[in-house]
């Protein structure tokens, strides 16, 4: 009885360590890893990046059109029809404008 005992416990132990295994190719492991990954539930977030900046770099072939503008008031301007008056020149501090206080400029750039 003893034998019968001892030897069905052999056969059913036996029969589950002989279980085939499955295959797994490549993919599947690192879909499996995938899934499994701490920052899984985190897949769409990381996609609605990846689209923006796929997007952003797309755009970057774009051209890019910058307007820029200054206004600069200079309380102290030198007044060259003085400096000028001293050369002996007749009439030249009358060809020579006095310098404005106002400076404006205006750029467009396009890249």
């Amino acid at each position: 009885m003893k034998r019968i005992y001892i030897l069905l416990c052999i056969t059913l132990t036996g029969s589950t360590a002989v279980e085939a295994q499955k295959i797994m190719t490549l993919k599947e492991c690192y879909e499996k890893a995938y899934d499994s990954a701490p920052l899984s539930a985190e897949k769409a977030v990381y996609d609605n990046i990846r689209d923006k900046r796929d997007k952003n770099l797309a755009k970057g072939w774009l051209p890019v059109l910058d307007a820029n503008g200054s206004f600069i008031y200079n309380s102290s301007v030198v007044n060259m029809a003085d400096v000028i008056a001293s050369l002996p020149l007749p009439g030249i501090e009358d060809l020579i404008k006095p310098m404005p206080h106002e400076q404006y400029r205006i750029t467009l750039d396009i890249n």
